[in-house]
């Protein structure tokens, strides 16, 4: 073979390789996520409130609560667990499409508050029985994909 077409084609592969291995380096969906619990409960107003539980945070196992300040949220949903095949999404909130929401440890958001920069995008009315909090977004350094997940009882019963 020629020599020439040799070298091109592996400068290719070696380039193509190094583009993938920037890609992964770079992009949250690449790597491992941050995933925590989520804390459910009523606010004085009765309404049904969501915040993450930043010491829960882990990394692979690894506690990454001092590491983590806020989340920068791109989706919030309630599902419903009593659908057989796959649950029902009744409840979501997403930033509304030019603002960023962060949202700190232990910062609840609110079923039925309004928020200036975040949207409702679905609601049902909650039956009793059992849901799935979920809270998708990024760290705030942009780095890992961040999730946390709760499930609970609803009506949410007194402690």
């Amino acid at each position: 073979m020629n020599k020439t077409f040799l070298t091109v084609k592996l400068c290719s592969i070696f380039t193509f390789i190094s583009f993938l291995s920037c890609c992964v380096q770079t992009n949250p969906s690449h790597k491992a996520s941050i995933i925590g619990k989520m804390l459910t409960n009523m606010n004085s107003q009765g309404d049904l409130c969501f915040a993450p539980n930043f010491s829960t945070a882990t990394l692979m196992n690894k506690s990454v609560e001092d590491r983590l300040k806020f989340i920068k949220l791109s989706a919030m949903q309630l599902r419903d667990n009593e659908v057989v095949k796959n649950s029902k999404i009744v409840w979501s909130i997403v930033p509304n499409i030019k603002s960023e929401y962060r949202l700190k440890d232990k910062q609840y958001i609110c079923m039925n508050a309004n928020y200036k920069n975040l949207e409702v995008q679905k609601k049902d009315i909650l039956q009793s029985q059992t849901y799935t909090i979920s809270l998708y977004g990024v760290d705030d350094n942009g780095l890992f994909n961040v999730r946390f997940n709760d499930n609970f009882k609803y009506p949410i019963q007194s402690k």
